[in-house]
């Protein structure tokens, strides 16, 4: 058997570190990686997504932050959609508090089945 090993070329970084997300997308279960205190950033500009990868987010949304370069690839507490999202747009969260406070609308919110293609604006 034949084994084939895939090229990437892109002229930048982020758009490799996307690409090989999508590519080798691990599922698992978000809860867990609380524990392991992952950064969350808040929305501080709306973000209307432009490509399948990416994430719209509204003003004031907030994500657990999977992996960053100049986007950033997290999963939005509130319906547990993950994407991508210009760094530009979010601001870190540093407060543990504030950590808590938005893990707590995460566990007690139960969102609505939706498929991921919903996230971008088609018009």
């Amino acid at each position: 058997m034949q084994r084939i090993h895939p090229s990437l070329l892109c002229s930048l970084r982020s758009d490799k570190l996307r690409w090989i997300s999508d590519l080798y997308h691990c599922r698992f279960n978000i809860s867990s990686l609380f524990h392991t205190d992952y950064p969350q950033m808040q929305c501080i500009r709306a973000f209307t997504a432009q490509q399948p990868d990416e994430l719209s987010l509204e003003k004031a949304d907030i994500i657990l932050v999977h992996k960053q370069s100049n986007w950033v690839e997290g999963t939005r507490l509130t319906d547990r959609h993950r994407g991508w999202v210009p760094e530009s747009h979010l601001e870190t969260i540093s407060s543990s508090r504030v950590k808590q406070r938005s893990w707590v609308i995460y566990t007690t919110h139960k969102p609505e089945k939706q498929n991921r293609q919903d996230n971008i604006d088609v018009a």
